[in-house]
C-alpha cells in the first residue's frame, strides 16, 4: 500500500467525500420493538468515527441537506468481531494465521461489506482502518458542518483511494444481476400524455 493516502485538513477547508469525522453522532432506536409505536420510548445517541460517502459535487452545491457516512474501525477492533479469531483467542491457540488470512481477505476485497484503508500515523491511524459499508447512516448537514467548524476531522482520503472507496460502496449496494431487457417499457402512452405531469 504505497503512496500518499491521506492529507491533514483544517476547519477552514470545505467538506468533501472521503473526510474522516471523529465522534459523529447518530440516533438508534430501541431493540425492543414493543416500545416503538407507544409514543414513549428512549432513543440513544451513538458516536462513530465515520467517513463521508456523499459525493463532493453534492456537498459543494449545498444541495444535500443530509450527509451519508460509513463507520470505520481499526483492523484490530474489526478483527475482535471475527468469530474464528474470537474462538482461537478463547482456546488459547495461535492467531497469527487467522490474522494474516483475514487481512488478505480484506485487502483482496473478498468481504464485500468492508473496505480496507491504509494506516498513517500522521492523522492518527496507527493501524489499518476498515470501513463498514453495510452500516451507512445519514446525518443532517448542519450537524456535520458544526463538527467541521469544531475541527473534528482527522484527515481526508486522497485520490484514487477516495474513488476506490466510493466504488466499493456502490458495489456493495448493486449486487443484483438483472437481464439487459429488464427495463424495457412497451407502453409509453402514459408518458407521452403531458396532462399526466401537469
Amino acid at each position: 500500500m504505497d503512496g500518499a493516502w491521506y492529507e491533514r485538513i483544517g476547519a477552514e477547508q470545505g467538506l468533501l467525500q472521503g473526510d474522516f469525522i471523529t465522534g459523529c453522532p447518530t440516533l438508534t432506536l430501541p431493540e425492543d420493538l414493543d416500545e416503538i409505536g407507544t409514543g414513549d420510548f428512549e432513543i440513544d445517541v451513538v458516536y462513530y468515527n465515520a467517513v463521508v460517502i456523499t459525493q463532493s459535487c453534492d456537498l459543494s452545491s449545498k444541495g444535500a441537506d443530509k450527509v451519508l457516512l460509513c463507520p470505520y474501525f481499526s483492523f484490530k477492533d474489526w478483527l475482535a468481531r471475527v468469530k474464528d479469531f474470537q474462538a482461537a483467542v478463547k482456546a488459547g491457540g495461535n492467531t497469527d494465521k487467522i490474522v494474516k488470512s483475514e487481512f488478505d481477505k480484506l485487502r483482496k476485497g473478498s468481504y464485500v461489506a468492508f473496505h480496507l484503508l491504509n494506516k498513517d500515523e500522521s492523522i492518527g491511524f496507527n493501524d489499518y482502518q476498515v470501513v463498514e459499508l453495510g452500516a451507512s447512516f445519514s446525518v443532517k448537514r448542519t450537524v456535520i458542518d458544526a463538527l467541521v467548524e469544531k475541527d473534528l476531522r482527522s484527515g481526508r482520503l486522497l485520490s484514487p483511494y477516495r474513488e476506490h472507496l466510493s466504488q466499493a460502496f456502490a458495489t456493495y449496494f448493486m449486487r443484483v444481476a438483472l437481464p439487459n431487457d429488464s427495463l424495457v417499457i412497451e407502453d409509453v402512452s402514459y408518458y407521452r400524455s403531458q396532462s399526466n405531469y401537469s
